[in-house]
């Protein structure tokens, strides 16, 4: 079952995960992300427990590990300006460039981490977020590994 082990090894790193003492929520679908960012202030990362795919071709099989991590900020609407929001989607931006960077140095990097053994970057799609999980707003980074 070596597919499923994948699996479980993506998983443990994504919830072990930290970026410069930010300790990710960890969730499932939305819901269960928008209840534990109740009472939360200040930028707070999400990342969605992954998911395996498997595409079968010729008796051969492939497969992709997916994930999404959400870098987000609520925004309070009575002091929120341009300025602000602006502001705020660009420091999100720095939180996507970081973990992209410190998930590519986990994987190919002098001290990479062996729960990522064997997995390599296929795709990042970065989209901006507004209003999601109550209110949050930022960017959504989809990784997909291979």
């Amino acid at each position: 079952m070596k597919k499923i082990n994948k699996l479980i090894k993506t998983t443990r790193y994504l919830q072990a995960f930290t970026l410069n003492d930010i300790v990710p929520i960890s969730a499932v679908a939305k819901e269960d992300a928008t209840t534990r960012l109740q009472g939360k202030s200040g930028r707070q990362i999400i990342v969605a427990l992954p998911e395996d795919i498997v595409y079968v071709n010729n008796d051969a099989y492939q497969d992709t590990i997916s994930t999404v991590f959400f870098v987000i900020e609520k925004l309070n609407n009575a002091s929120k300006t341009n300025e602000k929001e602006k502001k705020s989607y660009e420091d999100a931006l720095e939180f996507v460039e970081a973990i992209i960077e410190k998930i590519d140095n986990d994987i190919t990097g002098e001290n990479a981490c062996e729960l990522l053994a064997g997995l390599s970057i296929k795709q990042i799609s970065i989209v901006p977020e507004y209003s999601v999980f109550g209110g949050w707003s930022g960017y959504s980074v989809e990784i997909i590994f291979k």
